[in-house]
């Protein structure tokens, strides 16, 4: 009958409007899994574009947020670096998290900054300026305008020269000028090596490691290197490996370097303007 008809339309609108309200109670107290369950059993009643708009919020917010706790874990481990990557990837639609992600961004490239001008600045005083100038180059990695770290390397080259120049009236430049030849030639070989063991397919993780380690030609026992995982740019196939060092009760990230599968070429990865640079 056409009032049996009505009833059924009106117990079907309940049963949705009861989903839709489970839904919506999900989301506020952020189990997401159970918001979408309910918000596709809707889908059964009634397709709904409004509905499906809050199934792929869900799904958003759901990953956000876990990137959110990632990136938390990785700022109390006081890996600054790998944090700041993560809270960068928190949903703008994310509204629990998205502000506080903004602050961490900050807070992370503030101390990053301060930590290492702080072991240029050291390493400039014992007349180091090689090793200050990576430290240097790290904050402009990730803050290319830093005015700091721009003036002190400026400063650091001025004293570098003044140093060099130093030593040459003291009758010590020739000596010094065979050295760094040695030195030199001694790299080539090195590179040419690399080079020539780096010919053909990367085919595992450890491989590529491996590689990393001879690029950057570290002795540091606390450094190390970490294959984390695959990724796919502008059609290149790459692995994504993490150095890293470990100091005292935290890891401080070196860099991330991504090794082509098809030669082995290295890259540094550019932070701040997310390109691969060869070394």
């Amino acid at each position: 009958t056409l009032g049996g008809f009505g009833s059924y339309k009106y117990i079907k609108y309940k049963d949705y409007k009861a989903l839709l309200n489970n839904a919506e109670a999900y989301m506020e107290i952020e189990n997401y899994d159970k918001a979408i369950e309910n918000y596709e059993k809707t889908l059964d009643y009634k397709n709904n574009k409004d509905v499906l708009d809050k199934i792929n919020l869900a799904k958003e917010i759901k990953e956000s947020k876990a990137n959110y706790e990632k990136a938390m874990e990785s700022y109390n481990k006081k890996d600054y670096v790998g944090a700041l990557e993560l809270f960068k990837k928190v949903s703008k639609r994310d509204n629990k998290r998205f502000n506080l992600a903004q602050d961490k961004i900050k807070e992370c490239i503030k101390i990053y900054v301060n930590e290492n001008l702080d072991k240029a600045k050291a390493l400039a005083k014992d007349k180091k300026y090689k090793e200050a100038y990576s430290y240097l180059d790290k904050v402009l990695s990730i803050d290319k305008e830093n005015i700091v770290a721009k003036n002190l390397k400026d400063q650091y080259i001025k004293e570098e020269k003044e140093l060099q120049e130093e030593i040459k009236k003291a009758g010590g430049e020739e000596e010094k000028v065979e050295e760094e030849q040695k030195k030199q030639a001694e790299e080539e070989k090195k590179i040419k090596e690399e080079n020539k063991n780096l010919q053909g397919q990367v085919t595992t993780k450890k491989k590529a490691e491996e590689i990393v380690k001879n690029k950057i030609g570290t002795s540091n026992n606390n450094m190390k290197t970490i294959c984390e995982g695959e990724e796919v740019r502008q059609g290149v196939s790459y692995y994504l490996v993490h150095v890293y060092e470990v100091v005292e009760n935290h890891t401080a990230t070196i860099g991330w370097y991504y090794v082509r599968k098809d030669n082995g070429q290295v890259f540094l990865w550019d932070l701040a303007s997310d390109i691969l640079k060869p070394i």
